[in-house]
C-alpha cells in the first residue's frame, strides 16, 4: 500500500459500537442499499458518526476519534463545516460498478513529519481512486473510499441545499477550509 493510504477499523469490540453498528446495518438494509438497486438521491446528514483509530502517532495517542461519515455507502457531495452538516448522495458507483464497503475506506490525515498527506490542486484531497465519504476537521482528516473520478475541478461558488457543495454530477474528492475550496470530480 502506498504511504497516504491507511486502513481504519470500526471498533465492533466496544459495547456500543456494536449497538451503532446494528442500527446503521438496519438502516441500511431498510433503504434498500444492500442486496439491491438502490436509487440515486441526495440528502443531508449531521449525526453518522464512526469510530476510528486514525494511523499516525500525535493524533493516534489522543485515542479513538468518532469521525461523520455519509451513511450506507454514499459519497458527499456538499458540506457546512460551522454546522457540521454533509450534503450525501448515495447510488453513485464508478465503471467498476460496486458499492464500497466500511472495511474499503481509507484515512488520508495529516501527518508529523515523517510522512506525506496526498493533496491535489492545493489542498487535501483524496488519493487517485477514491472520493470522500466522511470528514474531521478538527483533526484535518479525510476518509476516502473506491470511487473514479475524471474531470478533477476546484469549485469556490456552487451552493445547493445553503451548502458549499460540488455541481451535481460530481462528488467531493478534497476540500481547503481556510479558502473554502472543493476539489470536486466526476464518477467515471
Amino acid at each position: 500500500m502506498g504511504q497516504t493510504k491507511h486502513w481504519f477499523f470500526i471498533l465492533a469490540t466496544l459495547k456500543k459500537a456494536v449497538g451503532m453498528g446494528r442500527i446503521f446495518l438496519a438502516l441500511c438494509l431498510f433503504a434498500g442499499t444492500f442486496g439491491g438497486q438502490a436509487v440515486a438521491g441526495e440528502f443531508l446528514d449531521q449525526a453518522t458518526q464512526h469510530a476510528i483509530a486514525i494511523p499516525f502517532g500525535a493524533v493516534l495517542s489522543q485515542g479513538i476519534q468518532s469521525v461523520h461519515v455519509c451513511p450506507c455507502g454514499s459519497f458527499m457531495t456538499g458540506v457546512h463545516i460551522r454546522d457540521n452538516r454533509f450534503l450525501c448522495e448515495d447510488g453513485i458507483t464508478d465503471s467498476r460498478g460496486g458499492r464500497y464497503t466500511p472495511s474499503q475506506i481509507r484515512v488520508n490525515v495529516s501527518p508529523g513529519t515523517s510522512r506525506q498527506r496526498y493533496q491535489s490542486h492545493g489542498m487535501a484531497a483524496c488519493p487517485p481512486g477514491t472520493a470522500m465519504v466522511g470528514l474531521h476537521e478538527g483533526k484535518n482528516a479525510l476518509l476516502c473510499a473506491p470511487l473514479e473520478t475524471t474531470e478533477l475541478f476546484v469549485d469556490s461558488h456552487t451552493v445547493r441545499q445553503n451548502m458549499h457543495a460540488c455541481p451535481h454530477g460530481s462528488v467531493m474528492v478534497g476540500i481547503h477550509v481556510g479558502r473554502n475550496l472543493l476539489l470536486c470530480g466526476r464518477p467515471r
